[in-house]
């Protein structure tokens, strides 16, 4: 597909025909990849939701610099915008198409018509000024609509036992349990792994004996 062919088929689909609820909610995902053959159904969502386009390749560094910025803001924009990836190495016909000569390459698509936003990989304060500026954009022009975002559940946590801080390191680290608040550690675990324990008991012993020695030679 030639440049002349995109755009042939960008102006046909926007004509003089207004788009459908031009500030309606849509459903879809704000980050996606796309091929040649969905690039008239980008065309048409860009009527009714702003859609940058990210020219990009795998060996690029600078592209995986730029790649997790422009995510992370297109989910901040709560689905104002929505990205289009377009790996240029399987999708060489789009990137001759926008005439792509360096990536990353960063294209807006605007009610059906494409545009240059900015190439290289700039920091996140940057690009999100150029999202201002589209949207602002966006809005002159009518387009006003967003796509649905959908929360992730939250997960429920289990509530965790407290370590008693009072408890020796040296043994809690030797077993794979949580001493209770004001419990007592196992004696068996006590006497074979607390070595002042152990030498407690061992003085205790040898105290004994020798008091029973003193008693018989009374």
């Amino acid at each position: 597909m030639s440049e002349n062919q995109l755009k042939n088929q960008a102006s046909a689909s926007v004509g003089d025909e207004t788009s459908e609820s031009a500030d309606a909610v849509l459903d879809g995902d704000l980050v996606r990849d796309v091929t040649i053959a969905e690039f008239p159904q980008l065309v048409e969502l860009s009527k009714q939701v702003p859609v940058v386009l990210d020219m990009w390749a795998p060996w690029c560094a600078p592209c995986r610099q730029l790649g997790p910025v422009l995510e992370q803001l297109v989910q901040e924009y709560a689905g104002k915008i929505v990205l289009a990836k377009v790996n240029v190495d399987e999708q060489a016909e789009l990137a001759q198409a926008f005439r792509v000569q360096s990536v990353p390459a960063v294209f807006l698509l605007l009610d059906g018509h494409p545009a240059p936003l900015f190439t290289g990989a700039l920091p996140a304060s940057t690009v999100r000024a150029a999202f201002d500026k589209v949207l602002e954009l966006a809005a002159s022009q009518g387009v006003a609509g967003r796509l649905r975002v959908h929360e992730a559940p939250a997960e429920s946590l289990a509530p965790r036992e407290t370590p008693n801080p009072n408890y020796p390191k040296r043994c809690a680290r030797r077993q794979n349990w949580l001493r209770p608040e004001n419990s007592r550690p196992p004696s068996k675990h006590t006497k074979n792994t607390c070595g002042k324990t152990r030498r407690g008991n061992r003085r205790r012993a040898a105290a004994g004996q020798g008091a029973a020695r003193c008693a018989r030679r009374k």
